[in-house]
C-alpha cells in the first residue's frame, strides 16, 4: 500500500509570501487571514488613537 503524502509548505515551489509575517502563504491573496486581521486593528487603532490626540488638544486649546 502506498500513499502520497503531501509536501511541506517550504518546499513548495511558487508559493506567495506573506507581506506581514514573511512566512510561505497559503491564502490565494497571498497574505494569511489572521495576519491581514492584523494589519486592519493596527491601522484603525493608529486612527482612533490619532483622534483621541486631536480631542485632547482641542480641550486643552478650549481651557
Amino acid at each position: 500500500m502506498s500513499v502520497k503524502k503531501p509536501l511541506p509548505p517550504d518546499a513548495v515551489v511558487g508559493g506567495k509570501i506573506c507581506p506581514v509575517c514573511g512566512d510561505r502563504s497559503y491564502s490565494s491573496s497571498g497574505m494569511h487571514p489572521q495576519c491581514a486581521q492584523q494589519r486592519a486593528e493596527t491601522a484603525r487603532s493608529d486612527q482612533i488613537i490619532a483622534k483621541r490626540k486631536r480631542e485632547e488638544e482641542k480641550i486643552q486649546a478650549n481651557q
